[in-house]
Formats: C-alpha cells, structure tokens, sequence
C-alpha cells in the first residue's frame, strides 16, 4: 500500500544522507545512524549492509576521495 511506498521512499532517503555524512564528514557511524533517525545501531548496520553489501565503515573506506 501507500504506506509502504512511504517508508521505501523514506529509507531511501536516510541512507543518501548517511552515504553523503559517510563521505562528506569525520561523524562516527552511530552518530550517523542517529542523525538519520535510526535509534537502533544494529539494524541501521543490518540495512546498510543488505543495501551496499558492505558495513558503514567500509563503505567510507572505500569511497573516501581525501
């Protein structure tokens, strides 16, 4: 239903945010997974993973440019 629409289009919308946190600041990944509003450190890592197929930190490893 809509609702489910809704929470895809949100979701989607926090992990942009903490990719671009991940990449663009020095933030640890629980502050990130706090500040794209996931009280749960462990399914923000859960989700991370199945979406990128990596954790949080390597993701930031792996994309970091600086």
């Amino acid at each position: 239903g809509l609702g489910d629409v809704y929470k895809r289009q949100l979701q989607h919308r926090r992990f942009e945010t903490a990719e671009h946190l991940l990449l663009e600041t020095d933030l640890s990944v629980e502050e990130i997974a706090l500040d794209v509003g996931y009280e749960n450190q462990s399914y923000f890592f859960r989700q991370f993973k199945e979406r990128y197929g990596m954790t949080p930190r390597k993701y930031r490893l792996e994309h970091y440019k600086r």
